[in-house]
């Protein structure tokens, strides 16, 4: 009830309307609070990589043990990258993206079937953990794809084309045998990385053939064109000599032997038909 006045009528106000219909309303005349505007998603940070590679070289100054280099390169990556890579015993683990975990497991090297793997580095050009293998007898390296754990099985380090399209290795081994002697070239594809071509200078021969060469000091000249440097050891006094380059070129889609001939690289005749 309200007073308007002495001696005035008496009006009856109609009371409020419940806070229900009161919103139902306001909302019916395009009323009440502005709607409130989508929350900005937070940036999401990218997952931790590992840390880029640096010359290994240094570390290893001094020691002619591939083993023991092996062991010195693996606590300093571990140090480096404690997140990605540990060691319990024998038992190397490599973290790889998301949750993956791989685990290389040592075995007595004293066995002929043995094995010990050391931990090398991270190469981010193709995103794989490279792990040295060591052998009874000899060597061999694996690259761990980052992404998916699959594994490559490979001679030597790889050195990575200037377009980054390929890498290369070179393994020479003309008197032990225990490892290969061979050149390989890999194509780096989307999902897979490739076998693209291989020599192996030596042939696979017991005892050191007559012209049998090994390759060293592989390097890229350009994305279609790499040399190494031919050595050359004596079958009867085993004195090794290291020589000129051998040239191998990209040639029309396959890659070729090239031979220096009156000032020229020629192509190997017996090489093209490798």
């Amino acid at each position: 009830m309200s007073r308007t006045g002495a001696g005035t009528e008496l009006v009856k106000l109609r009371p409020l309307a419940p806070p229900l219909v009161f919103c139902a309303m306001l909302a019916a005349c395009g009323g009440g609070a502005p709607p409130r505007p989508e929350p900005t998603p937070l940036p999401t940070a990218p997952p931790p990589a590992p840390p880029p590679r640096v010359n290994l070289t240094p570390l290893c100054r001094g020691i002619p043990d591939t083993y023991a280099c092996g062991r010195v390169i693996e606590r300093y990556q571990i140090r480096r990258a404690p997140r990605f890579v540990s060691r319990n015993g024998d038992t190397l683990t490599v973290r790889l993206g998301g949750s993956l975990l791989e685990s290389f497991v040592n075995k007595d090297l004293e066995h002929e079937n043995g094995v010990s793997y050391t931990y090398r580095e991270f190469i981010p050009e193709i995103e794989h953990h490279l792990v040295h293998a060591h052998l009874y007898e000899g060597t061999g390296y694996l690259l761990v794809s980052h992404t998916t754990g699959d594994m490559v099985r490979i001679h030597a380090p790889p050195i990575f084309s200037p377009d980054g399209n390929r890498f290369a290795t070179a393994s020479e081994d003309l008197e032990s045998r225990y490892n290969p002697n061979e050149i390989q070239i890999w194509r780096i594809g989307e999902s897979a990385i490739v076998l693209e071509w291989n020599l192996e200078p030596a042939g696979n021969p017991v005892v050191i053939a007559p012209g049998a060469w090994g390759p060293k000091n592989l390097r890229w000249i350009s994305p279609t064109e790499i040399r190494v440097q031919k050595v050359t050891v004596d079958p009867d006094t085993f004195t090794r000599t290291e020589g000129e380059d051998v040239v191998i070129r990209l040639v029309r889609g396959r890659w070729r032997v090239m031979l220096r001939e009156e000032g020229y690289f020629a192509l190997n005749a017996l090489a093209a038909r490798l």
